[in-house]
């Protein structure tokens, strides 16, 4: 089966922007650069949920078909919530020692409404996404066309609310939970990940056919976003609805770019893969590196370094570099998955090809942001080709010759 590694290096990608968007906010008014660094940036988001119903359309929908809708909750929310509730004390009594008094009432609320730190909003939707993925993607099933454009009616009504609401044009109702940790805030996003899914290899090939078409249409869609950020004063929201064309194009633009990847075995493309698989912990620790780092810069009176353009970026890279690097250690220890980290095998770390490059799993990709579950796949696999191997030699050696079923798996394989 075909692995999607362009899906792989998107979600890379996108760690790298979530990255950049929170190492360049404080300063991105004041800086032309940093302004368009940090809009350039603002598809991450939105490309970790495509990712995400890409994935579960890929991994899950065999599992929910058979009806097991609370082992697949346990599945996915198993791997998912205890380093969503670690993190989120962890930001909370980082809050409570540098910025803001914490209480357990407000401690509990915020976890309860995805509102700990700023950043964590984004799983809290994912486990909604999960408690509806079964509906969804039945609905998708029986109405594709149907639910893909009234998924993006619905996201469009709610970000032009949102957006509105920022330049104080109308007021967004009040609710517990504001619009934009809810899923519906986000759910062309999802949709369009499982469309994406159920058509990509026509899509795919589509994609990387119309590159330069893709690069027009996407500078186009930067230029207006940016402009739209500017003028409206809107920049440090991501749900407004020239997000939406962007950050599409985005992802559009790189799938097709990387669409060989799919099928390269260079070694180079599995350690991409085994990085992909950290963007969970890195999406979660990286703001509490980027403050111990700010934290340090108060203490030596280095602080206004990081005031200026050159500073920003480079907080950037090392936020960047300390987060991969206390992943990739943090992944080889036992604690790691509660953490939010995977194990991934890294041909500069084992000596060996990684093991996303050299073997092939199902047809879905790993976990859509958090742990992964392809190392007892690739190994069944393995066994599974191992044993087919086997069944041929000893085949030719009899009369018979290869009875034909074995004939055509092994073929297959």
């Amino acid at each position: 089966m075909i692995r999607y590694r362009n899906v792989d290096i998107v979600r890379l990608i996108s760690m790298i922007a979530v990255v950049m968007i929170h190492t360049t906010a404080s300063f991105a008014g004041a800086y032309p650069t940093l302004m368009w660094e940090n809009q350039a940036a603002r598809f991450a988001v939105p490309a970790f949920i495509i990712i995400s119903g890409f994935v579960l359309y890929s991994t899950e929908d065999h599992f929910v078909r058979k009806g097991a809708y609370v082992d697949f909750l346990k599945k996915r929310l198993g791997r998912v919530i205890p380093p969503y509730i670690i993190w989120s004390f962890i930001y909370l009594m980082f809050n409570s020692i540098t910025t803001r008094e914490v209480t357990l009432s407000s401690a509990l609320k915020d976890i309860a409404t995805g509102n700990a730190y700023v950043h964590l909003y984004f799983v809290f939707i994912m486990i909604q996404f999960y408690f509806l993925f079964p509906i969804l993607a039945e609905a998708y099933r029986r109405f594709p066309k149907i639910v893909l454009y009234l998924s993006f009616a619905i996201t469009v009504i709610i970000q032009y609310g949102m957006y509105f609401s920022d330049m104080g044009l109308y007021t967004m109702p009040n609710t517990f939970i504001p619009a934009g940790r809810l899923f519906v805030t986000y759910l062309f996003y999802f949709v369009l990940g499982m469309h994406l899914k159920n058509n990509a290899d026509t899509m795919m090939k589509t994609l990387s056919r119309s590159v330069f078409s893709l690069l027009i249409l996407w500078v186009v869609s930067l230029y207006v976003m940016h402009w739209d950020a500017v003028q409206t004063g809107t920049s440090a929201l991501s749900t407004r609805p020239s997000v939406i064309p962007y950050a599409v194009l985005t992802v559009f633009l790189l799938l097709g770019l990387f669409y060989h990847a799919n099928r390269s075995e260079l070694p180079f493309y599995g350690m991409l893969s085994s990085l992909a698989q950290q963007s969970f912990f890195v999406y979660l620790s990286h703001l509490l590196v980027m403050q111990i780092i700010l934290l340090i810069a108060n203490q030596t009176g280095k602080r206004e370094f990081y005031w200026t353009v050159y500073g920003t970026n480079y907080l950037f890279f090392i936020t960047l570099i300390i987060s991969i690097l206390i992943a990739v250690f943090i992944s080889r220890i036992p604690v790691g998955k509660w953490l939010g980290a995977t194990y991934a095998e890294y041909g500069f770390l084992d000596g060996k090809k990684s093991k996303a490059s050299s073997e092939e799993p199902d047809n879905g990709q790993d976990e859509e942001i958090g742990p992964e579950e392809e190392s007892e796949t690739l190994n069944t696999e393995k066994e599974t080709i191992s044993a087919l191997k086997s069944t041929v030699k000893k085949a030719r050696e009899t009369p018979a010759g290869i009875p034909g079923k074995v004939k055509n798996i092994f073929k297959r394989n």
